[in-house]
């Protein structure tokens, strides 16, 4: 924890625990202990010499101890560092593959900077990441935290950040880590290095701040007119109890972002705007406008360099009369409409031709996706899951090249046959959903590795899908299958196999020739005891 207010809500008095239960704080902030009264306490002693050693050994050697023409230097970096395991990790990954020269310049820094200013330690290794990385190491450690590279990626590519070195060596740097699903994780006193640096920009305007993400000074900041061109990155309308949500609804006009002309990154709560908006935003490419209201109130909104257009869990329909003006954003890579409950078409996308994500998630009215989704070449993600109304897919949705996983939900019964043309795609679930046969196409997804259809209407398995030779998963269960073809033998890849709650009369012996076969599910088949013969 570093704020009582956190506490409070996780916390509150207490009185809803059960007689018995622990409740264990971690925290930089004595003061939050002793606000709770906390029982009993425990201060984190600092790593010995011999453990420190070997933490940053591993990071500046690869190996638990140093070679001996660098044991000397070692040492005193060590010592410098008084035993705390993030600064061992990140200046040891700093030096590790530098000259002699630049370790001796490093230990004499260290040597300069007072015991207790950890910051300036660490800020070393930023001091020395080009001027792209420090972009990236900024807005991770102000908005970008437990946030999918995926997105972000988009945006500094454009912005012309090389996303892929820099996240690269950041990661080796140790100034980030990459987590579960790709998402970006930094240590919290990174996080406040990175912030600490945007607020040294000029510390009493933070209208000269290139990044504003706390609430209340970028509103003070629009509404005294104090806006700047370095303002490049602004989150707004975010309530800190409720992450984006705010009782009331704001609204900003156009004249307040006269200056802010190189702002790229633009992150809404409970926001809305009206007014002229001609030639404003020029340098726009991330825009994040969750709970965007109906009605579409700016005139002349021309953003024509965005990549990122997220507007999950707004009001908008495909009516809204945002669709027009962004039409203009001919190079958009990720649109997502995730949570729009009125939205019951897709609008006309053929003007993102550089569309590469689209997401539809959980919207619950959605009946049709529009077919312009077939002429986006670059289209490589459609995720439409729990769309309870959308009966069927675009008749040629197939072209896209790859996709973690298609829009499939309960009502669709139906997969095209031009699905066979996606030759790249590695996983399609058609998990719950009311399709009967699969195409006799499907043989031709060579890429296929995982095949999910549990708990489908199927009641015929094409023997083509013998040709699925990347197939590693299959999941059948619970289908309305009686057979299964011969042709299933041929799946040398294959290491899963669910048939469980199947219908079949057998099964066949071909089976027995999947040699990478580990696991295999067969419960509530009624005949498997007399059939399966491996």
């Amino acid at each position: 924890m570093d704020d009582t207010t956190h506490l409070d809500a996780l916390v509150g008095d207490g009185s809803w625990f059960k007689v018995g239960s622990i409740v264990i704080i971690t925290t930089r902030n004595k003061s939050i202990l002793d606000k709770v009264r906390a029982s009993h306490l425990y201060e984190l002693e600092q790593l010995p010499p011999n453990q420190s050693l070997i933490l940053f050994s591993r990071h500046a050697f690869r190996n638990d101890f140093p070679p001996s023409d660098y044991k000397h230097i070692s040492h005193d970096i060590v010592s410098i560092t008084r035993g705390l395991p993030l600064a061992l990790e990140v200046i040891g990954s700093y030096l590790c593959g530098k000259t002699k020269a630049t370790w001796k310049d490093t230990s004499e820094k260290l040597k300069k900077i007072p015991a207790k200013e950890v910051q300036e330690r660490l800020k070393i290794s930023y001091d020395a990441l080009d001027y792209e990385e420090q972009q990236i190491f900024l807005d991770i450690a102000c908005f970008f935290i437990g946030i999918s590279k995926q997105n972000p990626t988009y945006m500094w590519d454009a912005c012309g950040f090389y996303p892929g070195k820099g996240i690269e060596v950041l990661s080796l740097m140790s100034l980030i880590k990459i987590g579960e699903y790709g998402k970006l994780m930094m240590h919290d006193q990174l996080r406040d290095l990175g912030r600490e640096i945007v607020r040294l920009e000029n510390q009493k305007e933070p209208g000269e701040h290139s990044r504003l993400w706390i609430d209340e000074e970028a509103k003070n900041v629009l509404e005294s007119n104090k806006g700047t061109c370095k303002i490049e990155a602004l989150r707004l309308g975010y309530n800190r109890r409720n992450r984006w949500e705010s009782d009331d609804e704001e609204s900003y006009r156009g004249e307040q972002f006269n200056e802010f002309t190189n702002l790229r990154f633009l992150q809404l709560g409970n926001v809305n705007f009206t007014g002229d908006f001609q030639n404003l935003l020029p340098q726009l490419r991330w825009l994040d406008w969750k709970t965007c209201p109906w009605d579409f109130e700016i005139v002349n909104f021309h953003p024509k360099k965005l990549v990122v257009l997220n507007l999950s869990g707004s009001e908008i329909s495909e009516d809204w009369g945002g669709w027009g003006p962004l039409k203009v954003a001919t190079n958009l890579k990720v649109l997502d409409l995730s949570s729009c409950q009125n939205l019951r078409r897709t609008p006309d996308l053929s003007a993102f031709e550089s569309l590469e994500i689209l997401n539809l998630d959980q919207c619950w009215s959605l009946e049709e996706i529009h077919p312009s989704v077939w002429y986006i070449k670059t289209l490589v993600s459609l995720d439409a899951y729990e769309c309870q109304e959308l009966e069927k897919l675009p008749v040629r949705v197939g072209r896209m090249e790859e996709s973690r996983e298609l829009p499939c939900y309960d009502k669709l019964a139906q997969l095209p046959e031009s699905m066979g043309s996606s030759e790249s795609l590695t996983r399609l679930s058609l998990s719950i959903t009311g399709i009967k046969e699969l195409p006799e196409s499907i043989g031709s997804m060579k890429a296929l590795e995982t095949l999910w259809a549990n708990g489908c209407k199927l009641d015929c398995i094409p023997n083509s899908i013998g040709n699925l030779t990347s197939l590693t998963s299959l999941n059948l269960s619970w289908c309305d299958l009686d057979c299964i073809p011969n042709s299933i033998g041929n799946l040398t890849s294959l290491t899963y196999l669910n048939l469980s709650g199947c219908k079949l009369r057998e099964i066949p012996n071909s089976i027995g020739k999947l040699a990478k076969l580990q696991v295999l599910h067969v419960n509530d088949c009624k005949i498997w005891k007399d059939c399966l013969v491996i």
